[in-house]
C-alpha cells in the first residue's frame, strides 16, 4: 500500500511541474507578441562610424547638398592634353567672301583665316573643297596676308574642286596667331540655270607649333549666291547688262598689266585675255554698250 501511495505522489508532482512549465511558456509568447504590437524598436545593424557621412552646408536655396559619391576605378583622370589640343577647342578657322551674291562669269574672292588662336602657328596643311560646276578657283590667285607667311605647294595643277594648301613661316619672328585673314583665294562663277548657293569650306585644317604638336580645326564654310543666267562678257560689274559701270570699272584700271603687284584682283577686267588693261577692253564694252537695245 505504501508503495503505491508513493508513485502516486511522484506522478503528482511531475504532473504539476509539466503544467508550470507549460504555464511560464505561453506567459513568454504573450509577452513578445505584445510588444510586436506596441512599436518596440528591435535591433538594427548601424553603420561604423567613419563610415557615416558628415552634415553639410546649406545649399543657396536652404536646401542641404547632396553628398558627392566618391570616384570609381574607371572615372580616374585620363591623361592630359597637349596644350596645343586643348586650347583647340576655343578656336577655329574662318573663311569670308567678298560679296554675297554674284552674277554668271563675275569674281570674288574667298579670305582664309583664324578666329581665337591662341597658339603660335608656324605651319598649316589646308583642304579647300568648292563645287565646280558653279564656280571656278581663278588661277594663280592664292596668296598669302600675313608677312613672313609663304604658300608652300604649287595649286596650278590641282583637280577643280579640291585646293590642298600648305602654308609656312618663314622664321621665328612670323608665328600666325589671334584672330584674321592668312590667305586670299579667287573665285569666278559659272553659268547656272538657276540661282545657286555656292559653299566654299574648309574641309580640312591641321596646324602645329613651334614644339611640333599638331591639332585639327573644325570645319568652316561660306555661302555665295549665284544668280542664274549665262556670263555675259563686258558686264564686269555682274549687274546682269553691260554699261557705263563697267566702261568705268576698267577705265579706272586702264594701263595695269600681269607685273601690276595686284594683278590678280583686277584681272577679271582684261576682256581679251591680251594680259595688259588696254583701249581693247574698253572698246569691247562700248561696242556691247551700243549693240543693246
Amino acid at each position: 500500500m505504501v508503495t503505491v501511495r508513493l508513485e502516486k505522489k511522484w506522478m503528482v508532482m511531475l504532473a504539476a511541474l509539466m503544467m508550470a512549465a507549460w504555464l511560464l511558456f505561453s506567459a513568454s509568447q504573450a509577452h513578445a507578441a505584445a510588444g510586436d504590437k506596441t512599436g518596440a524598436p528591435s535591433a538594427v545593424e548601424q553603420p561604423a562610424a567613419g563610415d557615416m557621412p558628415g552634415p553639410q552646408p546649406p545649399g543657396e536655396n536652404g536646401t542641404p547638398q547632396e553628398t558627392s559619391a566618391p570616384a570609381q576605378s574607371g572615372d580616374a583622370a585620363k591623361p592630359g592634353k597637349t596644350a596645343a589640343e586643348a586650347a583647340a577647342g576655343e578656336q577655329s578657322v574662318t573663311l569670308k567672301a567678298s560679296a554675297e551674291q554674284v552674277a554668271p562669269g563675275q569674281a570674288f574672292t574667298v579670305n582664309y583665316g583664324f578666329a581665337n588662336v591662341s597658339q603660335n602657328v608656324y605651319a598649316q596643311e589646308i583642304t579647300i573643297e568648292y563645287d565646280p560646276a558653279v564656280m571656278e578657283y581663278v588661277a594663280d590667285s592664292a596668296k598669302a596676308l600675313q608677312e613672313g607667311v609663304t604658300i608652300v605647294n604649287d595649286l596650278s595643277t590641282q583637280a577643280p574642286g579640291k585646293l590642298h594648301i600648305i602654308l609656312a613661316s618663314l622664321g621665328a619672328e612670323h608665328p600666325v596667331t589671334g584672330t584674321g585673314d592668312i590667305l586670299e583665294l579667287g573665285f569666278k562663277a559659272a553659268a547656272v540655270d538657276k540661282e545657286t548657293d555656292g559653299v566654299v569650306r574648309v574641309a580640312r585644317a591641321v596646324l602645329s607649333n613651334d614644339k611640333g604638336e599638331e591639332f585639327s580645326m573644325e570645319d568652316a564654310s561660306v555661302t555665295v549666291k549665284i544668280k542664274s543666267g549665262s556670263a555675259l562678257s563686258g558686264d564686269v560689274n555682274g549687274d546682269g547688262k553691260v554699261s557705263v559701270g563697267d566702261l568705268a570699272m576698267i577705265a579706272a584700271k586702264y594701263g595695269m598689266d600681269s607685273s601690276s603687284p595686284n594683278w590678280n584682283d583686277v584681272k577679271h577686267l582684261d576682256l581679251d585675255g591680251s594680259g595688259t588693261i588696254d583701249i581693247a577692253d574698253l572698246s569691247i564694252v562700248a561696242k556691247k554698250m551700243i549693240e543693246q537695245p
